[in-house]
Parts: C-alpha cells; sequence; structure tokens
C-alpha cells in the first residue's frame, strides 16, 4: 500500500485510482478511525453485472475480483431503483451467509455497513 498525503491528493500526482482511495480512507479514519473499509463497484448495465472496481481495506482481507448479477441480489436492486442509501447497524446479526459477498462480509467480523448508490445521471 503505498503512502500518501493531503497535497498528492489535492495536484493528482498519484499512480492509480486507489492509491488515490487509498489516501482519501486515511483522511476519514484521521477523524473515525473505524472505518476499515471503502469501496466501489461499477455497474454493467449490457451484463448486469456489479463488480468490484476499487477498494482501500486497512486492517481485514480485501475481497477480489467479486462480480454478482444486480438481478440476484434484492437488496441493492432496490437500492439502485431507488437511489436510497442502506445502513446496517449490526451486520453480524442482519446478514445471511446466503453469498460469496455476504459470507465475506460475515467472515471479516465487520459491525456496519454503509452503502450509497451512485448514478452517473443516465
Amino acid at each position: 500500500m503505498s503512502k500518501t498525503n493531503g497535497n498528492e491528493l489535492i495536484t493528482g500526482h498519484m499512480p492509480s485510482l486507489t492509491a488515490r482511495l487509498e489516501s482519501i480512507h486515511t483522511m476519514v479514519m484521521d477523524k473515525v478511525p473505524s472505518i476499515d473499509r471503502i469501496a466501489f463497484a461499477l455497474y454493467d448495465t449490457k451484463t448486469d453485472l456489479l463488480k468490484t472496481f476499487i477498494n482501500s481495506t486497512k486492517t481485514r482481507v480485501p475481497i477480489k475480483a467479486y462480480e454478482i448479477k444486480l438481478a440476484d441480489v434484492p437488496s441493492l436492486t432496490e437500492l439502485a431503483k431507488t437511489g436510497s442509501i442502506r445502513v446496517i447497524n449490526d451486520v453480524q446479526a442482519a446478514l445471511k451467509p446466503h453469498s460469496q459477498h455476504s459470507t465475506w462480509v460475515l467472515d471479516q467480523e465487520y459491525q456496519s455497513s454503509f452503502i450509497i448508490p451512485l448514478n452517473n445521471g443516465s
């Protein structure tokens, strides 16, 4: 993991989007140290695939190259349609190991989850 500072983020002289996200994550953790992971997924409308794009994971094992059809995840499909956010305050109680991603989240012992669907305006 590369070490960066706020100046590099502002000037844009960083090697990758992942490095930029790691820099932002470090700044966020200065204020809220319990935020262990920030991630972005991309949605391909042609294939209906939601794919892990970039992530910054500080103390746990990041999920690698994960993808799933959005139609196979009703809760995320609903968020995509409505633009609503989702907060899970007790991940261990709320999630069941019914998918690779849910199993991974439970195995990492995350306590909470916050999802914001972002749309490019289309």
